[in-house]
C-alpha cells in the first residue's frame, strides 16, 4: 500500500496516537518517497499552519503548487510525477494567518544555496537562497565531477587591470592546467560568470579530471565577471569588445595562446550564453567556439516583447540570427527540460540544426541550476575542446 496511505489510515484508527504514529512515520522513511515516475513529498511540525505549498521551477507544472492536508493533522503531502532520471530543487511555502514563509524540506537533509543566475552573485542585489534536492532513482551525481587524486589540479592566477572600455578596474582568474609550460601554445577558454561557475559547479574539479583523463585539451581558462550583468551581458557591442580587444590583450600579454581563432572558445549560462553568442557573431575572426547552456534566447514573432528597453538589443539580436544565422563555426548547447528557457533553446536548436556549422544539442532531465550545467560539463567541454582520448572514443 502506498506509504501516506498507509499513514492516513492508521490516523483515522487511532486519532489518539497522531504524533507517535507520525513520528514513526518520519523515523522509518526517506524524503521525498520515491517511487518509479513519482516523488512524493511530506511536510509535518508542531508548529500548526494553515497551508503548505510546494515551490519548484519545474516547466509545465504550476510553479507553486498546494500540498493535500491529511485529515484532522498538522502533516501535508503531494506527489509529482517525474522522470526516473530527475533531479529538481524545491522549496516549502508555509502559509500561516495570511503570512507566507519560505523554508526548505525539514524532512530531506540534501539542500543547495542557490542564486539567481540572471543577477549573479557578483551583484550587490544577488539573492541567495537555500533549497532542497530531490534526486529520483535513476541520476546519479556524475564521478568527474568530484575531486580525484589521481589527477593533479591545475593552477590559479589573478589578473586586475583597467578597462579603457567601462572605466573602471576589472579582475580575472586564470586556470593553468596542471601540465602549463610557458612555451608550449593552448587554446583559450573564456568561463562567463567564471565565479559562479566555480562556486556552484565546481568547475575547477571538472577541468582538473576531463584534462587530467586526456578527454578534454589542456586549456587555458578565463574565469572573469561583469559588474553590471544584465546591461554588459545582453547583447552589448561594448562588452563584446572588451572580451575581444582588453581581456584577449591581458591574457596574450602573459600566456602563450593559440592565434587561432578555432582555438578560442567561449561559454556562458542564461544571459552568459547570450553575450558568449553576441561576442562570436561581432567578432567572428577572433572566436569560433561557444559553448551555451540554457541560454536566453528571448525572441519575438509578431509585435513587442514587453520586456522593456533595456532588453531590446538582446531580443533584436536573437531575432537577426534566427531569421539569418550567422553563426560560430562550432557550437554546443545544452538546456534542461524542466527550465523555463527550454522552448526558446528547442527553438534555436532546431535552427541551427540545419545550418554548416558543428553543432551539438543535449536536453536533461534537471531545470534552471548550476548542478544541472555542471552534469553537461563534460560533453560541452569535450566538444570544443576534444583530447586526445575522447577523439579516440568519437
Amino acid at each position: 500500500m502506498n506509504p501516506i496511505a498507509t499513514l492516513h489510515s492508521a490516523i483515522q484508527n487511532d486519532r489518539s496516537k497522531q504524533k507517535e504514529l507520525i513520528e514513526n512515520f518520519l523515523d522509518t522513511h526517506r524524503f521525498p518517497l520515491i517511487a518509479p515516475q513519482q516523488a512524493t513529498f511530506f511536510y509535518w511540525s508542531m508548529d500548526l499552519v494553515d497551508a503548505v505549498f510546494i515551490k519548484h521551477a519545474i516547466h509545465g507544472l504550476e510553479t507553486q503548487q498546494e500540498m493535500e492536508r491529511i485529515s484532522g493533522t498538522n502533516a501535508f503531502w503531494l506527489t509529482i510525477n517525474l522522470p526516473d532520471e530527475a533531479r529538481i530543487e524545491y522549496q516549502y511555502i508555509l502559509r500561516k494567518g495570511g503570512t507566507d514563509l519560505l523554508t526548505t524540506d525539514p524532512h530531506n537533509p540534501n539542500s543547495v544555496e542557490r542564486i539567481h543566475v540572471e543577477q549573479g552573485s557578483h551583484q550587490s542585489n544577488a539573492s541567495h537562497q537555500e533549497k532542497s534536492v530531490c534526486t529520483m532513482a535513476g541520476y546519479q551525481t556524475p564521478e568527474w565531477t568530484q575531486p580525484n587524486d589521481n589527477f593533479r589540479p591545475g593552477t590559479i592566477e589573478h589578473i586586475e587591470f583597467f578597462s579603457e572600455i567601462f572605466s573602471d578596474t576589472r579582475t580575472m582568474e586564470i586556470y593553468l592546467p596542471n601540465e602549463h609550460q610557458e612555451h608550449k601554445r593552448y587554446p583559450l577558454l573564456i568561463c562567463l560568470d567564471g565565479e559562479d561557475y566555480c562556486s556552484y559547479s565546481g568547475m575547477r574539479t571538472v577541468l582538473d579530471n576531463l584534462m587530467g583523463a586526456n578527454e578534454m585539451l589542456p586549456t587555458i581558462v578565463v574565469f572573469i565577471n561583469a559588474t553590471d550583468r544584465n546591461r554588459e551581458f545582453a547583447a552589448n557591442p561594448l562588452y563584446a569588445q572588451f572580451l575581444s580587444t582588453e581581456v584577449l590583450k591581458h591574457i596574450e600579454g602573459r600566456y602563450n595562446i593559440h592565434k587561432s581563432p578555432d582555438q578560442r572558445a567561449i561559454m556562458g549560462v542564461g544571459l552568459g550564453a547570450i553575450a558568449a553568442l553576441y561576442t562570436t557573431w561581432r567578432h567572428p575572426h577572433v572566436f569560433e567556439k561557444v559553448l551555451l547552456q540554457s541560454g536566453r534566447f528571448l525572441f519575438t514573432d509578431i509585435g513587442d516583447h514587453g520586456l522593456g528597453d533595456d532588453w531590446s538589443p538582446m531580443v533584436n539580436f536573437v531575432n537577426s540570427i534566427r531569421e539569418t544565422p550567422v553563426l560560430p563555426k562550432s557550437i554546443y548547447l545544452s538546456c534542461g527540460v524542466f527550465d523555463e528557457m527550454i522552448y526558446y533553446n528547442r527553438t534555436m536548436a532546431h535552427i541551427w540544426e540545419r545550418e554548416p556549422v558543428h553543432f551539438r544539442y543535449v536536453e536533461s532531465k534537471d531545470g534552471h541550476n548550476w548542478l544541472a550545467w555542471r552534469d553537461r560539463l563534460r560533453e560541452g567541454l569535450t566538444w570544443i575542446f576534444p583530447g586526445h582520448l575522447r577523439m579516440i572514443y568519437n
